[in-house]
Parts: C-alpha cells; structure tokens; sequence
C-alpha cells in the first residue's frame, strides 16, 4: 500500500505444474512494453527483499515479473534443484 507502484499478483505454473506466486509491474504511462523483464531473485527469502533491484524499470517503458520459486513466498511445493530449473522454464 505505501509503494508508489502496485505490483499485480499473478500466478502460473510450473512446467511440472507446481503453482507458482509473482508480481507484475506493467510499464507506466504506456500501453505496451518495450520488453518485458523477468526477474530469477535467486536463493534465499522471497520476492518482497528483492523485487526493488529493478523497481525502476515501468517508469522506463518496462514490463516487469518476478516470482517466487517453489517452496519460497507464496508459491507451492518445496525447493529442489530440478523442480527450481523447471520453475524458469
């Protein structure tokens, strides 16, 4: 609520349809993006510590997603280094 950008809560599967959590930013000001920027955070935590690295990009034009891996936030399952691969396929 205190952000100047909301984030869209979205939520997909993974390849083996585990259900997956993220947020989307669409560009500001713009109907369509100039390129749509997916964001792998990587080990540790969830989106919220780390979704600010590219906070910046929808007031430039950019779409931009980042998710949760399985097991991390609000995605489903528990972390493997199999199932994590399939979740950025």
């Amino acid at each position: 609520d205190k952000m100047p950008i909301a984030p869209h809560d979205v939520e997909f599967k993974s390849k083996d349809g585990t259900r997956l959590h993220g947020w989307y930013f669409p560009p500001l000001d713009q109907k369509e993006p100039t390129a749509v920027i997916v964001h792998f955070h990587g080990n540790a935590e969830n989106l919220t510590t780390h979704f600010f690295s590219l906070y910046e990009a929808p007031s430039r034009g950019f779409a931009y997603l980042t998710f949760d891996y399985r097991g991390y936030g609000q995605s489903e399952g528990h972390p493997t280094p199999k199932g994590v691969i399939e979740d950025g396929i």
